[in-house]
């Protein structure tokens, strides 16, 4: 049997890989290493994968989320989920924070979660600012978008955010969860929409609110995990997403008699139960 034998000339290269490796496996500084996803005080460990549906952590639970604020209307969906004592998530953008930051602070006051929601909510449509989708920028900039929003949050409420979602559900790619990850935050996605960006009026709509409740409460499924807005952020013109969330208002009782009479607990996107009001 004959042995191996090395070059000499390639000696010190795999001299350099062996202390390389030696050096990542017992911590030595300088030492290249993965980035350890970042664990957030008060938040569970963020998830690998996008969240999808509300874990199972209950036999039925459901997540109610708005995103795009705060607004002028998050005042009137607090009162709401105060007067049904229920808790939501609110997946904030920093620029809405940094104009109403008494509004984030008032989200976190009542018990409330609040998420991450991007900076300026770029998307690829025309007068978005840059006009890209999400998960197309690149990791500097997601990474600017994110940090950004969290300074904003955290000068308005003094907390960081445990969730990401982002700009019209742009969040699935590989980069994106990392991003997140690597500030302790899981990305969120939802089981079904209720519609109400699309749903805007100058008027209440009696018919527009009947459908913002079907769409939030069909197909109905055990963990359920329903996006709503108090807010607009996207570019988009009014005629085709309006800022006028009046009828998300008043549909939003309804959805949650709707969950309530069926049994269901009201949880975080990660499926933790949260305090009634």
């Amino acid at each position: 049997m004959t042995s191996a034998r090395l070059h000499p000339a390639r000696l010190g290269t795999v001299a350099a890989v062996v202390l390389a490796l030696a050096a990542a496996a017992i911590g030595v500084p300088g030492a290249t290493r993965p980035a350890a996803a970042k664990t957030v005080k008060g938040c569970a460990a963020p998830r690998s994968a996008v969240i999808m549906q509300v874990p199972a952590t209950y036999r039925k639970n459901v997540a109610l989320t708005f995103d795009d604020g705060p607004s002028a209307f998050t005042p009137m969906i607090l009162e709401v989920l105060q007067r049904e004592g229920i808790k939501a998530t609110f997946f904030v953008t920093g620029k809405a924070v940094k104009a109403h930051p008494e509004l984030a602070k008032a989200i976190v006051a009542d018990g409330h979660v609040i998420g991450n929601h991007s900076y300026s909510h770029p998307q690829d449509v025309a007068g978005s600012v840059p006009r890209i989708a999400f998960t197309r920028m690149s990791r500097a900039a997601q990474e600017s978008q994110l940090d950004r929003t969290n300074a904003e949050i955290r000068r308005a409420t003094g907390r960081l955010p445990c969730f990401f979602r982002g700009p019209g559900g742009s969040h699935q790619g590989a980069t994106t969860r990392t991003v997140a990850a690597n500030r302790g935050m899981s990305v969120v996605h939802w089981t079904q929409s209720s519609g109400d960006w699309a749903k805007g009026a100058k008027t209440e709509s009696k018919a527009k609110q009947r459908d913002i409740i079907r769409r939030a409460t069909t197909p109905l499924r055990a963990h359920a995990l329903v996006l709503f807005h108090d807010g607009k952020a996207s570019a988009e013109p009014e005629r085709r997403v309006s800022s006028n969330r009046i009828n998300t208002v008043r549909a939003l009782p309804s959805v949650i008699k709707f969950y309530k009479a069926r049994g269901y607990v009201f949880t975080d996107p990660a499926g933790r139960r949260l305090a009634r009001g």
